[in-house]
């Protein structure tokens, strides 16, 4: 790991993120459905104003 990761110039994320890439691609058809649905992100944002949360 650490030869590849010192070699490659990327940061511990990028690594993790082609690891978590290839694993999922070499799955079977029948268990990657389940892993593709693993690979999604919810990101929520808010609105910070006077160092607080601002409401809509």
């Amino acid at each position: 790991f650490a030869e590849w990761y010192v070699c490659c110039f990327c940061s511990y994320i990028q690594y993790s993120n082609i690891a978590a890439r290839v694993l999922r691609e070499a799955l079977r058809t029948e268990l990657r459905a389940d892993a593709a649905k693993r690979n999604e992100s919810h990101v929520k944002f808010t609105p910070w104003a006077n160092g607080r949360p601002a409401r809509k």
